[in-house]
């Protein structure tokens, strides 16, 4: 047995099933597996309900009764224990009458567009719709299928593209960019006096007059039920001059883009004499351009006043940059212009960092510098208090990456005895280099040095953060000039007592060890280099030996005594000096 329905709760407004004009047949919803998201009531071609088969039949009323007229569905058949049952749309896929948004979310398979522009799952049928829908044909590639759709009358429901799916006798009539269908009449008694579906009406008014009107292409006048507004969807009270939601004409709604329908515009709207204004933005939005046509099309939220460029790249105060665009000077390598430039701001940068530094450090706020991307062949001199911030796009709105656009600080113009591509001298105020690449060439002056940032006489002032700085290679440097000789040493000690060596007389003979003679020991120096022992004696009849070298470049030691056979002795003589230092 199929399962029994009782349809409950939400009760809508429905229009009847449009009917195309001669050939007007919809495609298959479903085409080598790309679905339709719901079945376009406006484009089928349907035909009355006859009572003709369908093989595919679902049971939507109870026990073939009259069913109530709302929309949700429940499943009667549940076991709820006496408990409210649940949204019986929960689940998936939904039943007849859920909300849907693409044929595979009903359980049938069909989803449909609704006149109030919503979308619910509907079924197969053989005369067993529910009330105020109608079991129809409808031709799906060709192939016929009973479906129920919404019922309700044509007038000013029914968008048509000529008479034919309006009824015998109505027209279907223009309207601003739309075609509504009409309905007959002879007097305005004829002409309903509630409104169409979806328009907010004020009870006791008039919505239609008759009056006699040319068709869709003017074929044809005849007398038809007139909305009093001009259109269809608007009431005869409306006020176009104020009215955010039919601003101007009945079919502007401010905030609405009928060519983007998934287009948000983040904005409180306001009509201002027929024309649409942005008269705020939703929460996390900034109407940054200024313009209306596009609402609250920057996504920030305000954290305050003060933005100074930070490393997170926060634009703070929403003005659509990190840092403050009305309060800095900007530079650009590419299209900037340092001649005659007055200005320094976003549409007028300066071409070179010195320059806009130089500008800057003649304020009295001294405004930090901010650079877009690009390479600077420039020696940078630092001035106290004005920072500057490198990784900007100014092909981009000035928009900041420090991973992505390179800021790069090149020099190679050789100093006295230095290469340095950024002079940081003499900063005590606040003074931030952050966002570059710094790169100083090598010197290729004998003692000469590279600085990728020369740093001299700053305090905690200054800030290198957030940088990559490269410095090439210093030269060697020059050989020292020799040192002069040193002062003479402190005098040696005294030497081992001489002795007569090998003699005998009358038999007896003065022999000594000769090994145990021991020389003076070295003089010491002032710059602690202690000189040569002096030499040890010889044996008889011969010269004495040589003394030591000093110790530690020390000069020589002196020389040996002389023979015995010498008419005399002298002491040895001073140490030679030391040789030169290395």
């Amino acid at each position: 047995m199929a399962n029994v329905f009782k349809l409950i709760g939400l009760s809508v407004a429905l229009a009847m099933f449009v009917a195309c004009e001669s050939g007007g047949v919809v495609e298959d919803t479903c085409v080598d597996g790309n679905c339709t998201d719901a079945l376009d009531l406006d484009s089928i071609q349907a035909t009355d309900d006859k009572g003709g088969p369908d093989t595919d039949v679902r049971d939507v009323t109870q026990d073939h009764g009259d069913p109530d007229i709302d929309l949700d569905v429940v499943d009667e058949d549940l076991d709820t224990d006496g408990e409210e049952p649940e949204d019986p749309c929960l689940v998936s896929p939904k039943p007849f009458g859920c909300p849907c948004e693409k044929q595979t979310d009903c359980d049938s398979g069909w989803c449909v567009l609704m006149p109030d522009e919503s979308k619910r799952c509907t079924v197969t049928c053989i005369e067993n719709c529910p009330e105020q829908w109608n079991c129809e044909q409808v031709l799906i590639a060709s192939d016929p299928m009973w479906l129920c759709v919404p019922f309700h009358e044509p007038l000013c429901n029914r968008k048509c593209l000529n008479d034919g799916p309006c009824g015998y006798g109505a027209s279907c009539v223009p309207m601003e960019s739309s075609q509504y269908c009409l309905a007959p009449c002879e007097t305005d008694e004829d002409c309903p006096l509630y409104p169409p579906v979806g328009v907010d009406y004020a009870e006791g008014l008039n919505f239609y007059q008759c009056l006699e009107i040319e068709n869709w292409d003017g074929s044809a006048s005849t007398k038809q039920c007139v909305p009093i507004s001009g259109h269809c969807k608007c009431a005869p009270d409306i006020d176009l001059m104020n009215d955010p939601e039919h601003c101007g004409t009945c079919e502007t709604e401010c905030g609405v883009d009928p060519l983007r329908p998934e287009w948000e515009s983040n904005a409180v709207w306001a009509c201002n004499e027929g024309h649409c204004k942005v008269s705020g933005c939703n929460a996390g939005f900034v109407n940054l351009n200024g313009l209306d046509s596009d609402g609250c099309e920057y996504e920030c939220t305000y954290l305050g006043a003060d933005d100074l460029p930070d490393a997170d790249m926060i634009d703070r105060n929403c003005d659509g940059i990190d840092g403050d665009a009305a309060n800095s000077v900007f530079v650009d390598v590419e299209n900037g212009d340092d001649e005659d430039n007055i200005l320094g701001d976003m549409r007028h940068p300066f071409k070179t960092i010195n320059a806009a530094i130089n500008f800057s450090f003649g304020k009295p706020n001294k405004p930090p510098v901010l650079v877009s991307k690009g390479q600077y062949q420039e020696q940078i001199v630092m001035r106290d208090g004005v920072s500057i911030y490198g990784a900007y796009d100014a092909a981009n709105n000035w928009s900041r990456d420090l991973a992505r656009n390179r800021t790069s600080i090149v020099w190679a113009g050789q100093e006295p005895l230095a290469v340095r591509a950024v002079i940081a001298e003499n900063i005590t105020s606040q003074t931030v280099i952050q966002g570059f690449n710094i790169r100083a060439q090598g010197s290729v002056q004998q003692s000469g040095s590279s600085y990728g940032i020369f740093v001299f006489q700053v305090n905690s002032g200054l800030v290198i953060e957030h940088n990559e700085i490269q410095s090439g290679n210093g030269m060697d440097g020059k050989n020292g000039l020799a040192g002069k000789h040193g002062f003479n040493g402190e005098t040696g000690g005294v030497g081992s007592a001489s002795f007569e060596y090998d003699k005998c007389s009358l038999c007896i003979c003065n022999i000594q060890d000769w090994s145990t003679m021991r020389p003076g020991t070295g003089g010491a120096s002032p710059c602690g280099a202690t000189g040569g022992t002096g030499g040890i004696g010889g044996k008889r009849k011969e010269a004495g030996f040589a003394g030591e070298q000093g110790k530690v470049n020390g000069g020589a030691g002196g020389i040996g005594g002389c023979a015995q056979k010498s008419a005399s002795c002298k002491n040895g003589r001073s140490g030679s000096p030391g040789s030169d230092g290395v």
